[in-house]
């Protein structure tokens, strides 16, 4: 493993000279070539059960189809006039509780699978300007960040644990999303999601629930998230 080790780390200074490209052309061969040699037999790469893995992918995939179908009822009832709305039942509004619900879960899995199932892990202790954005940004700063992630992820239910860059005040906080669409506040995007719906850790980790974010912890790539907040720190 020692040799696919220093590509890695050759990889790292591609990416910290601003070779983001070449860094990443080197990573894909080390995924593809390098790490699945060494990886456990009925295991994905990211550690957790290749069973895991791919009954996420397919719920994925489900959602996906539930959004694109409420996506294109929704233009088609805004488009007509013959349906008749009422404050709480009729097809507009149950329409657009279902599109929200859908399409969050998407973007949440969508972010959980890049900054952490398919992808090498690039933790704080390697992404200094990472760690000085949460200095800066998320109160308590980087030592408190891994232990308030814990602390929340224990009295999240079916769920997510999010860390949000808020537009209104620009900083950094953690939340608690049930489901995938309650309790979310205005003007918060997220940067980071842990899913914390059962069939993301049981079969690995049982109701260790810690056990399952440290887990998540050591396989996060900070440069995606560091990339988001930078991103939305240009919305004024």
């Amino acid at each position: 493993m020692s040799k696919y080790i220093k590509l890695l780390d050759l990889a790292d200074e591609l990416d910290a000279k601003g070779l983001e490209k070449e860094a990443g052309v080197l990573e894909q061969f080390v995924e593809e070539v390098g790490l699945k040699k060494e990886a456990k037999k009925g295991y994905h790469k990211c550690g957790l059960k290749e069973e895991t893995v791919a009954q996420h992918e397919e719920l994925m995939e489900s959602y996906q189809k539930s959004m694109t179908h409420y996506e294109k009822e929704y233009k088609k009832l805004m488009r007509s006039n013959n349906e008749k709305d009422t404050p709480n039942m009729g097809p507009l509004r149950d329409i657009c509780s279902n599109y929200s619900h859908n399409c969050n879960a998407v973007r949440f899995h969508n972010m959980y699978f890049d900054d952490v199932i398919n992808c090498r892990p690039y933790g704080l202790e390697k992404d200094s300007a990472m760690k000085a954005l949460l200095k800066e940004l998320f109160e308590g700063g980087p030592d408190k960040f891994e232990s308030q992630i814990k602390r929340l992820s224990k009295v999240s239910r079916n769920g997510w644990v999010l860390l949000n860059y808020c537009t209104m005040t620009k900083e950094l906080y953690l939340d608690v999303i049930d489901l995938h669409d309650q309790h979310v506040i205005a003007c918060s995007l997220p940067v980071l999601a842990l899913d914390m719906w059962e069939h993301a850790y049981y079969a690995d980790f049982g109701l260790d629930k810690e056990a399952y974010v440290d887990w998540f912890l050591s396989r996060v790539d900070f440069r995606n998230v560091r990339k988001r907040i930078k991103n939305f720190q240009r919305i004024k």
